[in-house]
């Protein structure tokens, strides 16, 4: 198999060792671990807490479903290089587990908000995605493109 062909890593152990090789003048033990991005969802879930999602793959269409978060779960790690010194980075997401759908789905691949009861599960409308600020913007940004011409 050649370098190119490399099977991906199966695990953050296997991924770290693979940076500790590409990173002759570094031990991997040397590096410190930073960048844990859960003060983002601090207060804002508890684990075990109820949630609606709805997942962005178009296979599930527009329905909202039940979901119980999970907490923030490692998703990927990254050598950085902040103020001169090397780092690992750790990126975080929150991991729902949809009863319905048996599987877990990453906050980065729907909209999703916590509740309180089951009463309060109702559907994530397009009418509420468009309204966040960041999708407005996200659009106005598109919109404002110059198209391509080759």
């Amino acid at each position: 198999m050649s370098e190119s062909e490399e099977k991906a890593p199966a695990g953050i152990g296997e991924l770290l060792q693979r940076i500790a090789e590409h990173s002759a003048d570094t031990e991997i033990e040397e590096l410190p671990v930073v960048g844990l991005d859960r003060a983002g969802y601090a207060g804002r879930c508890s684990v075990g807490d109820l949630v609606k999602i709805r997942p962005c793959d178009p296979a599930h269409g527009d329905k909202t479903y039940l979901g119980v978060y999970l907490g923030t779960f490692a998703i990927g790690a990254a050598l950085a290089t902040k103020k001169g010194e090397r780092q690992i980075v750790c990126k975080t997401n929150p991991a729902i587990l949809v009863p319905a759908l048996k599987k877990v789905i990453f906050g980065a691949e729907s909209w999703w908000g916590r509740i309180t009861d089951v009463s309060e599960l109702q559907d994530i409308t397009n009418e509420e995605i468009d309204s966040l600020w960041y999708v407005q913007a996200l659009k106005a940004q598109a919109a404002a493109q110059v198209p391509r011409t080759d």
